[in-house]
């Protein structure tokens, strides 16, 4: 494992070297060593939105959005580009400054109908945008329905959905190999805050940043958002704060909610990767201390994050969880060190909406980072759960689930 992430660690430096060197004769081709097109931005950011389902009306709001929030970013040393796939155009674009201050959307390149959530497809994209746009620093956001790490076929949705087409947690992590190391992902999508998510690619990024629940209707408010990933210090933090600000200001549970006035709230949280292997081994020894061989875990008082789905419930707030197992002694109480610098922030609304039953579900007690809990009902569950990395490290294995 540890020969596995030196192994990564170069190959993302080897990357980063090759991106300077490339720069560079360009630049010795120019007759501007100043040239905007060809210096190392500070960050380059690829907002990926495989948006040929339902959300495809979400599209060009929330393109218009990052226009507006790219207003007070420096564009001559930050780099936004957007891929978007929302059925009827599927473009890669670049937003640019123009000598008025106005933002417009430069095409970069066009493209016939395609799956957005093939290996090949995105792993093309990714790999363009990075080595023409080489930067100091980078970050992705991953735009789409989501479904945490849950396998396709057990769900109507995952991430990313581009019509019937579904991405596996396994296929995401192939593509992210290709990929430079990222200051942050960003999922704007529902249920991926999973710590069984963050465990599967935590060799890619420093943060994630996402909801454990359902996110709301019209997504990151990318006005407020588009100038926080571009912060010199703590981008993740920024963009958590002010994505949950934004809809916490708004919040009226009593309120008609509606996808242009979102009112139904919003929950949202930051994990740091760097903590993710030692959260895994402490888990580890609660499981191995606590867990009975093939017995259900109590979830009485544990805050599920779709709770709305009635007998199909995969997300539970994991703190919720290892207190129960724990029943609160002074070992919980040391593993909740180890989390708290797992997850630095975290802020939710009292409830959020929940579209499975059109119900308001509550966020109080949750912490902000879901996992799943195998029981006998999901057999064919519990055996996909056993490809996930978390399921080895965090101890499961252990326990004849």
């Amino acid at each position: 494992m540890i020969f596995q992430q030196q192994a990564n660690m170069i190959m993302r430096k080897c990357f980063v070297f090759m991106m300077i060197f490339l720069t560079m004769v360009l630049m010795g081709c120019s007759n501007d060593d100043t040239s905007e097109e060809t210096s190392i931005a500070d960050r380059t950011i690829l907002v990926y939105i495989a948006g040929d389902n339902t959300l495809s009306g979400f599209v060009d709001d929330d393109i218009n959005e990052m226009r507006e929030g790219m207003k007070s970013v420096d564009a001559t040393k930050n780099k936004l580009l957007v891929y978007y796939d929302k059925g009827s155009e599927v473009k890669l674009i670049r937003l640019k400054k123009d000598n008025g201050g106005s933002i417009r959307k430069e095409v970069v390149r066009e493209y016939n109908a395609r799956n957005s959530v093939g290996i090949t497809e995105m792993k093309e994209i990714i790999t363009y945008v990075f080595s023409s746009y080489p930067a100091a620093n980078y970050g992705i956001i991953f735009w789409s329905h989501g479904e945490g790490w849950l396998p396709s076929s057990t769900s109507t949705r995952w991430f990313g959905q581009d019509r019937t087409n579904y991405m596996e947690i396994a296929e995401l992590k192939n593509v992210l190999e290709a990929a430079p190391s990222f200051e942050f992902i960003f999922f704007d999508a529902c249920f991926m805050q999973s710590i069984e998510v963050a465990y599967e690619l935590r060799n890619f990024t420093k943060y994630f940043i996402g909801s454990p629940a359902e996110i709301p209707g019209p997504g990151a408010p990318y006005q407020v958002v588009v100038p926080a990933m571009f912060s010199k210090t703590n981008a993740a933090l920024n963009i958590a704060r002010n994505y949950y600000n934004y809809y916490a200001q708004k919040y009226d549970e009593n309120k008609a909610n509606s996808n242009s006035n979102w009112t139904a709230g919003v929950s949202i949280s930051i994990i740091d990767a760097n903590e993710l292997e030692l959260m895994a081994s402490e888990t580890e020894k609660i499981v191995l201390n606590y867990m009975e061989e093939g017995v259900d875990i109590d979830v009485v008082g544990v805050v599920c994050y779709d709770n709305s789905r009635t007998s199909k419930r995969y997300y539970y707030d994991l703190v919720g969880i290892i207190e129960n197992m724990t029943n609160a002694n002074e070992d919980f109480k040391k593993w909740l060190d180890f989390y708290n610098a797992l997850v630095p922030f975290y802020n939710a609304t009292d409830k959020v909406y929940s579209s499975t039953n059109s119900a308001m579900i509550s966020m109080v007690g949750s912490k902000g980072v879901s996992t799943y809990i195998p029981r006998k009902q999901f057999s064919s569950l519990n055996n996909y759960y056993k490809s996930l990395e978390w399921y080895t490290a965090a101890g499961w294995n252990t326990t004849g689930w």
